[in-house]
């Protein structure tokens, strides 16, 4: 048997073949002893692990998708006994509350699009949570790339790693993102407001210079009204409602708004830009008072669209989980999980060798920036994400300044704060009278924002995935851990790895982030919004896109502070002793290389460290039962007899060196290798521990 390097590395090649990468490749790719394990075997939906957490995740959606499809059916039902045999799309809402529109109804209408964005967030996590199972690697896949001579990149929800898939998972993927998307357009639609108007009447009198009024002839039951609490009236009324049927404004002759502005203020509802009423131009006001009628409704067509895909999603995502292969064999996401393949199959990591992760010169502290981890396109991302949530901030500002300009910031905010409603913050699409039968193509366009906001979020949650599992490949230097799997594990494995049902990032993160997600989203959801104004009849009942300035700077702010603080730790140097890991696979397996070899290749018992685990002739790094600093000036890979002398006799008892009879484990940690153990590891006296 020709064995490959040295005594230290144990691959076994076919007798008299050359040791080259081509003929590791050849054998590697006809023997199989190495796949058929019984570590391969099959696992149970009932073990703890992504899988249970997988179906616990899709019956979830189930179970939420089927009473959300019974309440579309019978708001649908309403809705259509209420058009009275009119055309499918001729109604679209029933009211769940009527009250006056000054009344806590626009605040119950922000409450209920808070609890509908994060009920929205929650199902759009489950999702990213399947999509995220169908994108990683099976063992059979991580093997193939491998034995090609390319790097497996793990650990994210991204779009080049499940179409490295076969073609049913990408299907599955692309099936989930489709069956997203009426959540992403449609779920802020589902409630909305609707107002009655009032057609209201305005007239303005010069008051004369001797102070005498004149008292409006109109037959109704007029009410006298200070001038300031007028000018707060008139402030606060808009075309569609008014909490009047006419008004009479008697104007002070120094007015600094002409008489014009006050005579046909309803008209052009205070869209001046260059006046707005004040107490200091009116005199008195004659008020015939009215109560307003505004309703929060649930809309049916949003609503059945968004149960029909949440059913689809979960019956279908339940069908994989039970029939495809792919989810009854374990698959690997985390980190935990990649280095475990790297410990148990000594064949597949001695392929990916002869990497340098840590250069070919003498080592020294690196310092790495985590935008070197990032690709060119994910950078071309960055700038154009970041100037686009600028740009939205500007443009915020531009018109929560353009529509409120000479108002004071208690009436700008009462006016066009959020979930307020305002005929010079209104978009009319089309028609004026736009029928209801339009209401589906603007509320897709009112929640297209949504759609781009979750690309960004999609991205930005792979880097943060990235980053924290960046920071768990750190923490494995100079301190000795079981390795993290999300995989379900024997209990003779509960003292070599630890299990987990999350994937990449902890619960109290997830919990953190989705909450700012949900917050943003329900931000976003305010910036544009549909409008229902009541009609008489059926087809006098119209529909409006409203936008609120002050929702799209808080947005854009928002945003943009998030987006700059983490393009600002993406550019910060950090001192590593550990080189970039960047879910890369090849460069896991790489620290994996030197890990017990024997019969049964496994991960030691009670944990692994990062660090220097050099032999007596050979300066190695990565990943041992135990393991020193790393030697300021030393090669790694190197040759130990040709350091100077100041570096080669450095003192190796520190409490942590892999020859230290301090670390009570360390016995137990070789027990894998049998008869290797003393034939291998045993050094030579000179580099025993000086306790020993």
């Amino acid at each position: 048997m020709n064995w490959q390097r040295n005594q230290y590395e144990l691959l076994p090649l076919p007798p008299g073949s050359r040791d080259t990468h081509a003929s590791r490749r050849s054998w590697l790719s006809g023997n199989d002893y190495e796949w058929t394990s019984e570590w391969d075997k099959d696992i149970s939906k009932r073990q703890i692990g992504y899988l249970s957490t997988a179906l616990c995740v899709t019956l979830f959606l189930l179970f939420a998708a089927i009473p959300t499809l019974i309440y579309a059916f019978v708001v649908f039902i309403k809705t259509r006994h209420k058009s009275d045999g009119a055309p499918l799309l001729s109604h679209q809402s029933i009211p769940l509350i009527t009250s006056s529109c000054d009344s806590s109804l626009p605040t119950y209408n922000l409450v209920a699009h808070l609890v509908i964005n994060l009920l929205g967030t929650i199902v759009l996590a489950c999702s990213n949570y399947l999509q995220q199972l169908a994108a990683s690697p099976s063992f059979n896949d991580i093997k193939t790339r491998i034995l090609d001579g390319k790097d497996v990149r793990f650990g994210t929800n991204s779009p080049s790693a499940i179409f490295r898939q076969r073609g049913s998972l990408i299907a599955f993927w692309i099936f989930l993102v489709l069956t997203s998307l009426p959540i992403h357009l449609l779920i802020n639609g589902i409630i909305g407001e609707a107002i009655t108007p009032i057609q209201a009447g305005c007239q303005a009198i010069q008051n004369t210079a001797n102070g005498q009024t004149t008292r409006p002839v109109y037959a109704g039951n007029w009410t006298y009204v200070a001038s300031d609490q007028c000018a707060q009236l008139l402030l606060s009324s808009i075309a569609y409602v008014t909490d009047f049927k006419n008004i009479t404004i008697l104007v002070n002759p120094d007015s600094s708004a002409p008489l014009d502005f006050y005579d046909d203020y309803l008209h052009q509802a205070g869209n001046s830009n260059n006046y707005v009423p004040k107490a200091s131009d009116i005199s008195i006001c004659y008020v015939d008072e009215a109560t307003s009628t505004c309703q929060l409704t649930v809309r049916w067509f949003p609503l059945l669209c968004t149960a029909g895909a949440l059913l689809l999603k979960s019956v279908i995502a339940l069908l994989f989980i039970f029939k495809n292969q792919h989810f009854h064999h374990r698959v690997f996401n985390s980190l935990g999980d990649m280095i475990a393949v790297g410990a148990r199959h000594k064949a597949l990591r001695e392929y990916a060798r002869n990497k340098h992760p840590l250069g070919t010169g003498p080592y020294q502290p690196l310092q790495i920036r985590w935008f070197k981890a990032l690709g060119f396109r994910s950078r071309v991302f960055v700038f154009l994400w970041t100037i686009s949530v600028m740009g939205v901030t500007v443009l915020g500002i531009n018109l929560w300044i353009s529509v409120s300009k000479y108002m004071s910031w208690g009436d700008r905010y009462r006016r066009f704060g959020l979930g307020t409603i305002d005929p010079a913050t209104s978009i009319v699409l089309g028609s004026q009278n736009s029928a209801p039968n339009t209401f589906p193509v603007l509320a897709v366009i009112a929640n297209s924002p949504q759609l781009l906001f979750s690309f960004g979020y999609l991205f930005w949650n792979n880097q943060i995935t990235r980053i924290y599992m960046e920071h768990e490949w750190r923490t494995y230097y100079s301190k000795r851990k079981l390795p993290r799997v999300s995989y379900p594990i024997a209990r003779d494995d509960k003292i070599k790895v630890k299990t987990s049902r999350w994937l990449q990032l902890p619960y109290w993160i997830t919990i953190v982030w989705m909450i700012l997600n949900s917050l943003m989203h329900w931000l976003l959801s305010q910036t544009l919004f549909v409008v229902e104004i009541l009609g008489h009849t059926l087809t006098s009942t119209t529909f409006y896109i409203n936008y609120s300035p002050m929702a799209i700077s808080a947005i854009g702010a928002v945003a943009s502070v998030l987006s700059v603080a983490i393009i600002i730790y993406f550019c910060m140097r950090r001192k590593s002793w550990m080189p970039l890991m960047g879910g890369s696979l090849l460069i896991v397996f790489e620290s994996c290389l030197h890990l017990p070899y024997g019969p049964n290749p496994d991960l030691p018992k009670g944990g692994i460290m990062w660090g220097d685990i050099s032999t007596p002739n050979e300066r190695r790094a990565g990943f041992g039962p135990t393991a020193k600093n790393l030697v300021l000036g030393a090669v790694y890979p190197g040759d130990r007899l040709q350091e100077p002398m100041n570096i080669r006799y450095q003192p190796e008892d520190d409490g942590s060196s892999l020859y230290s009879d301090r670390v009570p484990l360390v016995q137990d940690s070789f027990s894998p290798m049998g008869s290797y153990r003393e034939s291998i590891y045993s050094p030579p006296a000179s580099f025993r521990s000086r306790d020993g």
